[in-house]
């Protein structure tokens, strides 16, 4: 949290802002892709989904309306890329560190677990977002209103000496992760306050403001924290919690899919209007025991109940970061979260599959990785495609069937063995001939290739 504050403070926000328009500003639907990079850089850090579209929103939504996205598109861009940031390593939101804690591992393998998962929610609100200006024929930013990556990284080389002190760190002598993360907040100090970045630089004054909304943040985090363990408390002493997770277990009837989704539902309600750390911290004693309990690894199990944690923050009816959104876009809420949970369709999957597929957390070995890596990001690609009926130039019902089905077999749990060889194999040559089909009838048809 500190992190964060000294960051906006020293104008973190501007640089992440800055260099996601360099890298990505000059193509297709260039505002879409700025804001989903940009909110998916500083939500890695502030870690909270509403503060970080109220930090990035204000700048992306109204630049994404004018470029000629609709305001139910721009405002759940936002929101779903903000919610993102909760799982994007390194740093993460709060409730990671309660993982660890929990599981007792270090705090970077929660990281790396969920580095492949966050990476497929990005994947398929990028493509999206691109599908989307493809539609609406939305080109680029003027390059020449653009920053230079080369004089942005320049200017604000600073900003990465903390990311490099935590790898650092936590790689090399096993600290723990909130001491290394102060320690690199140290060694960047000096830089921040005699450059700054845009026109900010760190200054007592700010220091002092940062420590004071760092202890208001830290009072919010410790008050849930403290409610939350009340009820597990109450939980555990009144035999409630032994009980709940019998009756899920029950409910399961030995079905992990049965379970899963109940597990998954009860997140989303429990999430209606509680930060994702409370959500956590409460589901991760009443559904997770049930979920080892039917075998389910605990690594996977606690990150499930993360993942639907943070979802609740764009799931209707409270979907606290559509509705933050949607005041900035200036209009409906409810559309905002519908649009919003549209785009991060994998976030509601890849928890599912992960939980069949060890590789997706980066485990059972570097073909098994490597194979769900590629065939997942294959499989998010034409399942966005699927749900925008876009690709070279609008798809057909049956065009858009089969590019489902493509998704649906790449994304199917992966084992080394034939059987899933074979699967994938079926999925990609899916994806290849569907692909192929519409690049040509592009060309025919006089139309521009897509450019990512």
């Amino acid at each position: 949290m500190f992190f964060g504050r000294i960051l906006q403070i020293s104008g973190g926000a501007e640089y992440f802002t800055d260099i996601s328009s360099a890298s990505f500003g000059r193509y297709r639907g260039g505002t879409g892709k700025v804001e989903v990079v940009a909110s998916a850089l500083f939500g890695t850090i502030s870690g909270s989904a509403v503060a970080n579209v109220m930090s990035t929103g204000i700048i992306t939504i109204p630049n994404m309306k004018k470029a000629g996205y609709s305001p139910q598109t721009a405002g759940a861009v936002e929101a779903v890329s903000s919610t993102g940031g909760q799982i994007m390593p390194p740093v993460m939101g709060a409730a990671a560190f309660l993982m660890a804690e929990n599981l007792q591992i270090r705090y970077a393998e929660v990281a790396l677990a969920a580095l492949i998962p966050s990476l497929l929610f990005y994947v398929s609100i990028f493509v999206q977002v691109d599908l989307e200006a493809a539609r609406r024929r939305i080109g680029g930013i003027d390059p020449s209103e653009l920053p230079r990556a080369g004089q942005v990284f320049r200017k604000g080389w600073f900003f990465l000496i903390p990311f490099l002190v935590l790898f650092g760190l936590m790689a090399a002598v096993d600290i723990q992760a909130e001491r290394a993360i102060l320690l690199g907040v140290a060694a960047m100090l000096p830089f921040a306050a005699s450059l700054g970045y845009a026109g900010k630089r760190l200054t007592l004054r700010g220091m002092w403001e940062a420590l004071i909304a760092t202890g208001r943040d830290a009072v919010d985090i410790i008050v849930i924290c403290a409610v939350a363990g009340a009820v597990i408390g109450l939980l555990n002493i009144s035999g409630l919690s032994l009980s709940l997770s019998l009756a899920l277990a029950k409910l399961g009837q030995g079905n992990v899919m049965l379970l899963l989704i109940a597990v998954a539902v009860m997140c989303l309600i429990l999430g209606m209007g509680l930060p994702t750390t409370g959500v956590y911290l409460l589901v991760a004693v009443i559904a997770a025991p049930s979920l080892v309990q039917l075998g389910v690894a605990p690594l996977a199990a606690h990150m499930f109940v993360f993942f639907f944690g943070c979802l609740s923050m764009i799931t209707p009816p409270v979907a606290m970061a559509a509705f933050a959104a949607a005041h900035i876009a200036q209009t409906s809420p409810v559309q905002v979260a519908l649009t919003a949970c549209r785009l991060g369709w994998p976030a509601f999957a890849v928890p599912f599959i992960f939980v069949f597929s060890p590789g997706l957390l980066m485990g059972g070995g570097p073909l098994v990785v490597s194979v769900s890596l590629l065939a997942a990001c294959a499989g998010v690609w034409m399942g966005s495609v699927a749900f925008a009926g876009h690709l070279a130039r609008d798809l057909s019902w049956v065009a858009r069937g089969v590019a489902a089905l493509s998704s649906a077999l790449l994304l199917y749990p992966f084992e080394a063995d034939l059987s899933g060889m074979v699967v994938k194999l079926s999925g990609g040559a899916l994806c290849v001939a569907i692909a192929a089909s519409q690049f040509r009838q592009a060309r025919e048809a006089g139309t521009d290739r897509p450019a990512l």
